[in-house]
């Protein structure tokens, strides 16, 4: 909250015309909801950070070692391939937009 607020003050924004309110101002549900939003990615991330122990158990493989290096770099190009994905998601509906058209 404290680096919100210092970008704030160095980098005032302007309600735009027409419209009430102080800059930066927040909707309640906005408010009430973040935390919420917050908790489900932290299960969501704790549930894929299981799926690696939880394969070696379920798959009981022959040799451990070279099973667990492959399930990490699984994981690893996963969660970093992750955040790319919904940029390039959503880069590709808008040309299709710019082709084809609403």
């Amino acid at each position: 909250m404290v680096a919100l607020q210092i970008v704030w003050h160095f980098f005032p924004v302007e309600p735009p015309v027409g419209q009430e309110g102080l800059p930066g101002q927040a909707e309640p549900f906005s408010v009430l909801a973040a935390p919420f939003l917050f908790a489900g990615g932290m299960i969501v991330a704790n549930i894929f950070y299981l799926l690696g122990p939880l394969s070696e158990i379920v798959s009981y493989p022959r040799d451990p070692e070279v099973f667990r290096r492959r399930v990490f770099a699984l994981g690893l190009w996963f969660s970093v391939a992750l955040p790319l994905l919904v940029p390039a998601i959503a880069w590709g509906y808008f040309i299709k937009i710019q082709i084809f058209g609403a």
